[in-house]
């Protein structure tokens, strides 16, 4: 099972949190972006795609159900 992440830029332009937990026979995930900047300057742009690739990396993680 994938395991919780948090991500954030530098003053907290943006910031993104992936929560994920098994209950009673129940998986909830739950993510939350937040991006406090509409326009982000070139020299910003290569931590901007890292964070970003980040976030689609951690999204794109599998789950394996297993039957018991």
């Amino acid at each position: 099972m994938p395991k919780k992440a948090k991500y954030t830029l530098p003053e907290g332009k943006l910031s993104y949190s992936f929560n994920i937990n098994n209950r009673a026979n129940f998986i909830n995930i739950t993510t939350e972006k937040r991006l406090d900047k509409l326009f982000f300057l070139p020299t910003e742009y290569p931590l901007l795609k890292t964070i970003t690739s980040e976030i689609t990396n951690k999204e794109s993680e599998y789950i394996v159900l297993l039957k018991q």
